[in-house]
């Protein structure tokens, strides 16, 4: 999906959507279901060349379902998870809240050390001996390749798959 510049490109009656299966998923198993709402409400306000969005709290509220103390409760897991940093900047009289969703929703290898332990594990890599999530190697033409360090990757259908390493 990336035109000759490089650049991402949709094709026209395309649906374009940002949602972050990985975060979604270590939420759901750390059982943190109101910052799953809080994360989905604040991807929904992306656009697709930014990770950059500034609801305020009143609108992630309405849009995730919940009062404003759940609202904060969600944005305090979403940070100590790392799936979030945000800015406080001056605009007027009040402070307004940028909030930069980071790449660790998408990417669970980039994901920390609070997040690790809820990341589902599915392989092994051959080079490494590290586990896998399935956000940390891709297939190639000669199969499974680990990210990290360039390894193949086996499935752990036969050992015991677990959580993290």
């Amino acid at each position: 999906m990336h035109n000759e510049n490089g650049n991402f490109h949709l094709p026209k009656g395309s649906l374009y959507t940002p949602f972050p299966v990985p975060a979604y998923q270590v939420l759901g198993r750390a059982k943190q279901y109101n910052a799953q709402k809080v994360l989905l409400a604040l991807v929904s306000y992306m656009g697709k060349n930014n990770n950059a969005v500034f609801p305020s709290y009143t609108t992630i509220a309405k849009a995730a379902g919940l009062g404003r103390s759940s609202v904060s409760e969600g944005l305090k897991v979403l940070h100590e998870y790392g799936f979030i940093k945000s800015v406080k900047y001056p605009n007027g009289v009040q402070a307004r809240i940028k909030y930069f969703i980071q790449f660790a929703c998408w990417d669970s290898g980039r994901m920390n050390e609070v997040a690790q332990p809820y990341k589902k594990i599915v392989a092994r890599c051959f080079a490494c001996a590290k586990k896998l999530s399935r956000g940390e190697y891709a297939s190639s033409p000669l199969g499974k390749v680990h990210w990290g360090c360039g390894g193949f990757v086996y499935s752990l259908r036969g050992e015991q798959k677990g959580r993290n390493q």
